[in-house]
């Protein structure tokens, strides 16, 4: 009788995620989905959570992964020694643990990387781009982070120095995202976290992330001063409900150039200017090298100081395994791309120059 009960909530519990990742081929019903009960769930556990002063979220992650490599060596360690009774008890535990955080998962964020774009919120009428469209928003951005560099102060390296304190920019992100006053984007106050193991999954080459289990965005510190608000907002796009990677990135551009913070204008516009120049670059290469030795000096002392820093902190081996794993995450959840999608900016970059210079 226990036995065919744990049978019976086993297949209860992977019947419910079968049914809801076949609700969620539908963009109306996960658009539903994500405005009432994920975003139900993501303010109440990030609530929870938010009130302790560090991520609950990393130490969760590790004890994840210790314990399954625990339960898995003592599977194996039982199959050598037919203590059969003792397998399958490991074997239900490891499949009631995984059942469970796929559900959670699924409650929590999955639904919204099908639901509809941020597009029509912010106004964006995407335009497929040419090399005139890409000269002309790469001579935007670069003109604009420019005028914004004339009101930044930057420190003996000539680095961008931020005016702010970890916590005092989450809450000034926080009163940009208040701003956008649409009901597509979750309406609360999210409190991101600094990841203490900055160091170590800088060498993986990821800058931060959203877990599902607690609903905390995590932010890794070891970034260069101009990132960290777009590290930082990209993750509390996520938070917002904003979960393809390109909207997220796209999203904390927009919340930073937007802003009247001179700080955080800078960072986002030295992200838009590059992306932009960059993209250029497929069509002019000589153009576009023109455009970016025509920024100031100061501006690409910067650039280069960021692929120095990088060069130095990230392992192309670990690099890899992360960007392999995150590509198998992102494509499971329908982003055909992969991580390819995390670049995948230059559109509504341009769409927000059309926007800003109607």
């Amino acid at each position: 009788m226990k036995l065919l009960f744990k049978l019976k909530f086993i297949i209860i519990l992977a019947a419910l995620i079968i049914i809801l990742n076949l609700l969620f081929l539908s963009s109306a019903v996960a658009e539903f989905f994500s405005t009432t009960v994920s975003r139900f769930f993501n303010i109440v556990l990030t609530s929870i959570f938010g009130v302790v002063g560090f991520s609950v979220a990393e130490w969760v992650f590790l004890f994840l992964i210790v314990f399954v490599i625990v339960k898995i060596v003592l599977l194996i360690i039982n199959l050598i020694r037919a203590r059969f009774l003792k397998v399958k008890k490991s074997l239900y535990r490891l499949v009631l643990l995984a059942l469970i955080i796929v559900l959670v998962i699924n409650l929590t964020i999955t639904s919204g990387y099908s639901r509809p774009s941020l597009d029509k919120p912010l106004n964006l009428t995407l335009e497929q781009l040419d090399e005139q469209k890409l000269k002309a928003a790469a001579v935007y951005y670069g003109a604009e982070l420019t005028n914004a560099n004339q009101n930044i102060e930057r420190d003996e390296n000539g680095d961008v120095k931020s005016p702010y304190s970890f916590n005092e920019l989450n809450k000034l992100l926080n009163s940009e995202f208040d701003k956008l006053n649409n009901k597509y984007f979750t309406n609360h106050d999210f409190t991101a976290k600094k990841i203490v193991f900055s160091n170590a999954l800088c060498a993986f080459s990821i800058s931060g992330m959203y877990f599902p289990l607690t609903c905390e965005p995590n932010v890794s510190t070891t970034c260069m001063s101009y990132e960290l608000p777009i590290i930082m907002a990209h993750e509390l796009s996520h938070a917002h409900g904003v979960m393809r990677e390109n909207e997220a990135n796209f999203l904390a551009y927009y919340i930073c150039i937007n802003s009247d913070d001179q700080y955080l204008k800078y960072c986002g516009l030295m992200y838009a200017a590059i992306i932009m120049i960059n993209n250029y670059n497929n069509f002019n290469h000589d153009d576009a090298t023109a455009l970016y030795d025509a920024l100031p000096k100061a501006i690409r002392t910067e650039y280069d100081n960021a692929s120095k820093f990088y060069d130095k902190h990230q392992n192309n081996f670990l690099s890899s395994v992360a960007d392999f794993f995150n590509n198998l995450w992102l494509q499971s959840n329908k982003v055909t791309n992969g991580t390819n999608s995390y670049s995948d900016t230059a559109v509504r970059l341009y769409a927000l120059y059309k926007l800003s210079n109607v």
